[in-house]
């Protein structure tokens, strides 16, 4: 009988909140807003990828060789630092800084964007090498207007930020001379 009820309960889907696929039984005791927090992250990091890959494109001069472009947006989202090591272990403000220093050490901007971006986001939603989450209750709100403040500070930067000579240092749309699209 009671076998009987959890095989209801496991075919018809109730209580399951993971990812779906490959949650295994694990799955089954994730609380609806654990579930909810990796849908967000999933499409933060989907969202980011697609973002990097638009920032190479419209700024060519940071990498200029595809392939290369799409090893170090892989080793931005990689669970350990596979690329330079100067900046895998700092924290997302000091990388985030680095990308728009006038003297940065590492050449591809667009790389120590994407990097410190991503890492505001592990920071603030505390994701640890396994991604684990046990209650949506334990992502502090500090963290989160801390990735709020990086967020609008990237923002800012991106629009106003320029090199020695005048240019911005990032394309992302054209802009008029008073700084609006």
């Amino acid at each position: 009988m009671l076998l009987g009820c959890a095989l209801l309960l496991l075919s018809s889907g109730c209580g399951i909140s993971g990812t779906g696929a490959n949650d295994g039984f694990g799955g089954f005791f994730t609380p609806t807003d654990v579930g909810v927090i990796r849908h967000h992250v999933r499409q933060y990091q989907n969202s980011l990828r697609e973002f990097t890959a638009r920032l190479y494109a419209k700024n060519p001069k940071y990498e200029k060789d595809p392939a290369r472009q799409r090893r170090k947006i892989d080793a931005v989202f990689a669970p350990l630092p596979t690329g330079e090591q100067v900046y895998a272990y700092k924290q997302s403000h000091e990388i985030l800084a680095a990308a728009f220093h006038p003297e940065t050490v590492e050449p591809d901007r667009v790389y120590l964007l994407s990097l410190g971006l991503w890492k505001s986001i592990v920071e603030a939603y505390d994701i640890g090498d396994e991604g684990i989450f046990v209650s949506g209750l334990q992502i502090s709100l500090e963290r989160l207007q801390r990735l709020h403040h990086n967020l609008s500070q990237v923002n800012w930067r991106l629009k106003t930020y320029k090199d020695k000579n005048g240019k911005l240092l990032f394309l992302t749309n054209e802009a008029g001379a008073d700084g609006y699209l």
